[in-house]
């Protein structure tokens, strides 16, 4: 399949081409809408990376034991400021996309209910009935 531009066009450029590794993942909790606790997620994953390829396609990189990789493929597509990606065998999810230049981008995604996440502050316990996960990426 062929993809036409009028005479003097020019194709938009996907910036998502190309292999990334995560550099961090934030996740916030909050009850009832007020923000209660932040972490950094353990297991970034360093030596693991995800390819985002021209035509649609997507594989994800990650770094076992005995130095090999597992993979898990999928698709993408960006619109605007959400990326969805639908991983093969797995649920598709929507990210807010936020580039911040040309080599490092953010994707968060935020659900509510099903307080899973219990933890003290200030002497009080409290179960997260949200979160939002901000993922930051770096081109290798």
């Amino acid at each position: 399949m062929f993809a036409g531009c009028k005479k003097g066009e020019t194709a938009p450029v996907n910036p998502l081409v190309g292999k990334w590794q995560i550099t961090q993942q934030l996740a916030v909790y909050y009850v009832n809408g007020a923000e209660v606790y932040r972490t950094t997620l353990a297991g970034v994953g360093a030596n693991s990376y995800t390819e985002f390829k021209a035509d649609g396609t997507l594989t994800d990189y990650a770094l076992g034991t005995g130095n090999t990789y597992t993979t898990t493929t999928g698709t993408y597509s960006l619109t605007n400021t959400t990326l969805h990606i639908a991983p093969t065998g797995g649920t598709a999810s929507d990210y807010v996309y936020t580039a911040i230049d040309n080599n490092n981008f953010t994707l968060s995604i935020s659900a509510t209910g099903g307080g899973t996440t219990s933890y003290v502050k200030n002497g009080q316990v409290y179960t997260a009935n949200g979160q939002t996960v901000t993922i930051s990426f770096i081109r290798l």
